[in-house]
C-alpha cells in the first residue's frame, strides 16, 4: 500500500514505473535501461549506475560486483566502474537507502572520498535485497543542489 501522503499523481506514477519494470523483468537489459533513464529523469542525476552483486552462493563463491548499466553510456568508464564497486561492497554493511551529501561533514570519509575521486555532489545509494540478501545496488551520483 502506497503512503497516504502522496498525491494521486504521484501513486499513479510510481506504479506506471513499477508496472513498466515487472513488464521488462525478463529482460535484464531491458529492464536496467528502463529503470536507469528513468531515474536519472526523476532525480536529475548526472548519472545512474545499476550494479548486480556477484558473491556468495549467487555467484559460486566469487565476489565482486558486475556492472549492469550506466546511464548515460557515455559516462561509463573504468572509475565509474571502481567507484561502483567501492560504494556497492559499502552498501553491504547498511539495512537502507542512504544519501550522502559531501558538504555537511557529516558524510562517512571513505563515501565523501569515492564521490570526490568524480567530482560527485550529493548522491544516493540504494542496496537491493532479496530477503536479507544484497543482490545489487542502484546508485544515483551528482544529484541537483
Amino acid at each position: 500500500m502506497l503512503p497516504e501522503k502522496q498525491s494521486k499523481a504521484q501513486q499513479i506514477m510510481t506504479i506506471t514505473i513499477m508496472g513498466q519494470i515487472l513488464k521488462r523483468a525478463n529482460n535484464l537489459p531491458d529492464m536496467a535501461d528502463y529503470l536507469t533513464s528513468e531515474m536519472r529523469k526523476l532525480t536529475g542525476a548526472r548519472t545512474v549506475v545499476l550494479v548486480q552483486c556477484q558473491h556468495g552462493k549467487h555467484r559460486f563463491g566469487r565476489k565482486g560486483h558486475r556492472l549492469i548499466r550506466v546511464a548515460p553510456n557515455r559516462r561509463k568508464d573504468e572509475k565509474i566502474y571502481a567507484i561502483a564497486e567501492s560504494l556497492t561492497s559499502y552498501l553491504h554493511g547498511v539495512a537502507d537507502t542512504q544519501l550522502w551529501v559531501p558538504d555537511n561533514g557529516k558524510l562517512n570519509q571513505f563515501v565523501a572520498s569515492q564521490l570526490s575521486a568524480i567530482q560527485c555532489g550529493p548522491s544516493i545509494g540504494v542496496p537491493l535485497k532479496a530477503g536479507d540478501v544484497q543482490v545489487g545496488a542502484l546508485l544515483l551520483l551528482d544529484l541537483p543542489d
